[in-house]
């Protein structure tokens, strides 16, 4: 049969269960529904470590499936065959995730839901220096942004409540952060100043900070691969011009739409290495074969829901072409910065999957290194370490995201499950705002790419971002970090 090279735009990211309730999988079993039995057959179609699943008989033998809703049923459905693949390098499943043991790091199961590019909120993140509450990031274009708030400020009053660390002030925090309404009262450079906020709709950059710090080095920040067009993230990267090197910032980067990645990436790459191999995605050999027929039932639409019509008749993502030579990706340079010769990415360990993906792509072609920050004071910090991706199915009411391929480099690397490792790690310096050579990632970011004295830079003031001029927070003593 025929297979066609459609290529599926879709997102990597981080998909985080916001269902705080702990499932009680001591009570009685609830129907064991035909939900189930499909999910089982997906994975055992497109699951990326299929070939290390059970008969499903075998299966519901070895694990006895509990839950109180459909969801949680279906949810330690899935938790269960998470668990039968084992990576040998660390001994535990390739979806173990050490912070949350009983859900997978990786598939997730969801109540279907209509997508939406924008979100109602005030674009503002606060994290705690022990004593202190700082802004941490503001996002572009938001009601935060509107009103000049940037990284750095100190949030002394919460709706004219005192900023405290106790569990009835961070209760207060979190249900203020919720109301449509939100004052503050913040100090930069010893001036206080009452804020007052509303959530909005607005359209996000997730660009929150383009600069030249000299004239062979640019630094960017971007908060996630979304919400922007080629087209202008062309006309941002082309304001940096013929430099040398770049710092990029992911250190919150979650991840986003993998067309934006590959867009920054054939942006970046030097004119020298066009037409080389940029990525290869992976799939099962099932899929691989064309052999997923489960996958007949899962329509393949356009952006607008209606169906794609392949030689007379709707297709499904049966019809797509999983072979890997179908799946290799090669640059497509046609401007951006010719011949840059340095990166230096600054990661924690929120940054993730799109973001990772970008880092692996460009690390066989350009030198690189990787800096590090830290909010709780960890020695060596690691990225996310998500390698793997997928596209939605639908399984009745449910939006299913099982793990479905491997992403690889030029080089054949994308291992990187428990993440990917910091050359070098730093505090991760609320106190500065992005691009700021006083923060200590920057400072070390400089050092790589020059190797001298930070002193001795002077930072230009050219910038794409039109943010309003603030002078930024006296330091004051080093602190840890603990976010909300």
């Amino acid at each position: 049969m025929m297979k066609y090279g459609i290529k599926l735009v879709y997102l990597l990211i981080v998909l985080i269960n916001f269902n705080c309730t702990k499932n009680d999988i001591s009570k009685p079993l609830q129907n064991y529904s035909k939900l189930n039995d499909s999910l089982y057959k997906y994975a055992q179609d497109v699951y990326l470590w299929n070939d290390k699943l059970p008969h499903y008989s075998v299966f519901l033998s070895q694990n006895t499936i509990k839950g109180n809703t459909e969801e949680d049923i279906l949810r330690n459905e899935i938790f269960a065959i998470s668990k039968y693949a084992i990576n040998n390098s660390t001994d535990k499943s390739y979806e173990f995730f050490g912070k949350l043991p009983l859900e997978p790091k990786y598939s997730r199961i969801v109540a279907h839901q209509v997508s939406s590019q924008s979100e109602r909120n005030f674009g503002i993140s606060l994290v705690a220096y022990n004593d202190s509450l700082f802004v941490q990031y503001v996002i572009p274009g938001s009601p935060a942004d509107n009103e000049a708030l940037k990284r750095g400020d100190k949030i002394l009053k919460i709706n004219t409540q005192a900023v405290s660390f106790n569990l009835s002030f961070e209760a207060y925090l979190e249900q203020s952060l919720k109301d449509d309404r939100l004052e503050l009262t913040v100090v930069r450079n010893g001036v206080e100043a009452d804020i007052l906020l509303f959530k909005e709709y607005y359209n996000a950059s997730p660009i929150n900070h383009l600069s030249l710090l000299n004239e062979q080095t640019g630094y960017i920040s971007l908060l996630q691969f979304s919400n922007i067009s080629a087209a202008q993230l062309q006309d941002k990267i082309n304001f940096l011009g013929g430099i040398s090197s770049l710092i990029i910032d992911l250190r919150y980067n979650n991840g986003g739409f993998v067309n934006l990645v590959e867009e920054l990436a054939n942006l970046l790459i030097p004119y020298s290495f066009n037409k080389q191999i940029m990525r290869k995605e992976r799939y099962n050999t099932v899929m691989q074969s064309g052999l997923a027929f489960s996958l007949l039932s899962q329509p393949l639409v356009k952006d607008d829901g209606t169906p794609i019509y392949i030689n007379g008749h709707a297709a499904s993502l049966f019809d797509i072409d999983y072979s890997i030579d179908a799946n290799t990706y090669f640059f497509n340079k046609k401007t951006g910065i010719p011949d840059l010769k340095k990166i230096v990415f600054i990661v924690s360990d929120k940054t993730a999957s799109a973001s990772e993906l970008l880092i692996s792509i460009l690390k066989p072609y350009i030198k690189t290194k990787i800096i590090g920050v830290s909010s709780s004071g960890e020695s060596n910090v690691r990225t996310f370490g998500k390698p793997v991706g997928f596209f939605k199915l639908m399984l009745g009411r449910f939006d299913l995201y099982l793990s479905m391929f491997q992403n690889f480099n030029k080089d054949d690397e994308g291992g990187y499950y428990d993440g990917i490792p910091a050359d070098v790690t730093v505090i991760d310096n609320v106190r500065y705002d992005f691009g700021s050579i006083a923060d200590e990632s920057v400072k070390m970011a400089l050092h790589f790419i020059e190797g001298v004295k930070i002193d001795s830079l002077k930072q230009n003031s050219r910038s794409s971002i039109g943010l309003k001029e603030m002078k930024s927070v006296a330091p004051g003593p080093e602190l840890l970090i603990r976010s909300f």
